[in-house]
């Protein structure tokens, strides 16, 4: 494992932009709902694309060390026991 991440949706990931900028996209593999990369019901995914912080650059800034991957298929989190989504608030509710 080298990085960690943040389920969004079944599609978005949450992690740094330091992660996802030390490694080739070609290269990159999401392994969600896993403890360790040998647990059987773990989801592997390929990233199909990275949104870096406009403003992040290695080594520079932490505030802007942020980035969404787009995995390249839908997980199913009824599944997998370990796997979960964040809960966001929103915004424009009082």
């Amino acid at each position: 494992h080298l990085c960690t991440g943040t389920l969004l949706s079944t599609t978005f990931l949450l992690t740094t932009a330091q992660c996802a900028q030390l490694v080739p996209m070609a290269n990159l593999s999401v392994f969600a709902g896993a403890t360790n990369l040998s647990d059987s019901f773990a989801y592997r995914r390929n990233v199909k694309q990275i949104v870096n912080h406009p403003n992040s650059e290695l080594g520079a800034n932490i505030v802007h060390n942020v980035a969404l991957l787009q995995l390249d298929r839908a997980l199913t989190f009824k599944d997998n026991p370990n796997l979960n989504r964040i809960c966001i608030e929103n915004p424009n509710k009082s």
